[in-house]
């Protein structure tokens, strides 16, 4: 019989009891975490000492005695002892954020950018964005574990940029890397699209499902594809990247002024706003505009119902402000078509979705080397 590594055993046992308290909805008692992971109490005793003292776990003394006698002692997970970061790169500004585990928002910052096509400058000022945002957080870029960061285009497994649509010096681009920040910091580069969806299944409105599409389409357009709680990336990161099909209408759809909600710029969103509310006000000419945008638009929803065949489509990215709009007529449009029936929802969490993404995947990152697993 093999023998059993008392270390390696220690070091199960603890991150055993750190996950416990991560997860708890409020501080923990020796007695419940006792339940929680089976340990004895001896045990925990021991591995809470030592998490306690690394900073990772605070205790909580109990209040005066009372009549039933002294409450017990509780513990706590100190989520800011591991601060992440996430940052956003789209074609007009880049924005980032600097959080504890539990999502808490500790500094923020945001640039406008100078050249977008440009990798090197825009990865400069992303980077100052983000030692702006830890500075406001009293946090040096050296106590980061790990930064998420949304940038557009198609992004391999490894964080590099395969393609960017009218920008093709992104091509080749390690983004993480052009951040430049300290080795010990684990950077995850993605699509902002897929990050999207990740958000929105976590946070969001397609938490009850396991497999949807999380789509925006117009001044900019992309999807982010969850199948079975997971992004699909396809060949090199290219699932999803419809903005690089001009047979779907997306050149059509980024004509139109109604589609100027997704724009980064908030002047051109602002012009995207207006053709909404003259919708909602009955005007001809807003009307007609927003219907040349539905054809394209429920075209391409229909290529994902007879292909990917989600249950639901997130429409975001900006869309979510003209949803109660854009949404009914696309429902119409659909099945008009014949196409099969798929839920249509607009995002909850709007323009944020794609920072709160890459601040996910930042998180999730720590996890797996707390824990082991996300």
């Amino acid at each position: 019989m093999r023998a059993v590594d008392p270390t390696a055993m220690r070091e199960l046992n603890s991150s055993l009891t750190l996950r416990s308290l991560y997860l708890a909805s409020a501080p923990l008692t020796m007695t419940e975490l006792n339940r929680a992971t089976g340990l004895s109490r001896r045990t925990i005793e021991l591995i809470l000492a030592d998490l306690v003292a690394e900073g990772w776990v605070e205790p909580i003394e109990p209040g005066p005695a009372t009549g039933a006698g002294r409450p017990p002692r509780l513990y706590e997970f100190r989520p800011e002892r591991a601060l992440v970061g996430a940052v956003q790169i789209d074609t007009h500004s880049t924005e980032a954020i600097v959080a504890d585990l539990g999502g808490t928002v500790l500094g923020r910052s945001r640039r406008t950018l100078t050249n977008s096509t440009n990798p090197d400058l825009t990865l400069a000022e992303a980077r100052a964005a983000l030692l702006a945002a830890a500075d406001e957080s009293s946090t040096p870029v050296e106590a980061f574990r790990a930064v998420g960061v949304a940038t557009g285009g198609a992004v391999d497994d490894d964080g590099t940029v395969v393609t960017l649509v009218h920008a093709p010096r992104w091509a080749g681009v390690r983004a993480g890397e052009g951040l430049g920040l300290p080795a010990g910091v684990h950077v995850i580069v993605d699509n902002d699209a897929n990050l999207a969806a990740l958000a929105e299944r976590a946070l969001g409105v397609a938490n009850d499902y396991e497999s949807f599409t999380w789509l925006f389409a117009g001044n900019r357009t992309g999807s982010g594809i969850i199948i079975d709680g997971r992004i699909h990336r396809g060949f090199r990161g290219a699932a999803g990247e419809i903005v690089e099909a001009n047979l779907l209408g997306t050149q059509a759809m980024e004509q139109n002024r109604f589609g100027l909600l997704t724009s980064p710029d908030p002047v051109e969103r602002a012009v995207g706003d207006a053709v909404a509310e003259g919708v909602r006000r009955g005007e001809p000419e807003a009307i007609a505009e927003l219907d040349a945008f539905v054809a394209p638009f429920a075209q391409l929803l229909a290529v994902f119902a007879w292909t990917i065949a989600p249950p639901l489509i997130v429409v975001g990215g900006g869309l979510e402000a003209g949803a109660d709009v854009l949404i009914p007529r696309l429902r119409t449009a659909l099945e008009a078509a014949g196409a099969p029936a798929m839920e249509l929802r607009a995002s909850a969490l709007g323009r944020g979705g794609m920072l709160q993404g890459a601040l996910r995947v930042a998180i999730m990152s720590v996890e797996r080397e707390l824990f082991g697993s996300a």
